[in-house]
């Protein structure tokens, strides 16, 4: 026989695990980009025409593996892809939500001739 007490520790456990199944964990995201990355442009040298499949393959199989981790987000997942050539490239964004559950992740990856930049947010729902 389970004793209210027993049940009430089930319940503890279960929520907590819900909570943390709902707070963004960037380790986690960061690996899931590096992933994809690595999968699609590897150490490809970098050419103009291969630039939109790579950046279609990158956000769609970072957005594809996020939503399959099951954490009740809204995500947004971004990808600049550049020729390296020593220009410089500047980019910010800003965001109101709660700090608590919410978050973003820029990843940034090289190769000797490419430079990618991936920002994912994710909104708690």
């Amino acid at each position: 026989m389970i004793s209210a007490e027993e049940v009430t520790d089930e319940e503890k456990q279960a929520k907590e695990a819900e909570r943390l199944a709902r707070i963004f964990h960037p380790p986690e995201i960061n690996d899931i980009i590096s992933e994809v990355i690595t999968e699609v442009v590897g150490q490809q040298t970098y050419h103009y025409s291969k630039v939109g499949e790579w950046h279609g393959n990158i956000t769609e199989q970072v957005l594809q593996r996020l939503v399959g981790l099951g954490k009740g987000f809204k995500w947004i997942v971004t990808c600049v892809i550049m020729q390296k050539a020593g220009a410089g490239l500047h980019a910010s964004h800003s965001c109101y939500w709660d700090a608590k559950t919410d978050g973003s992740v820029t990843y940034t990856y090289d190769n000797r001739t490419t430079n990618v930049v991936v920002q994912v947010h994710g909104v708690s729902i």
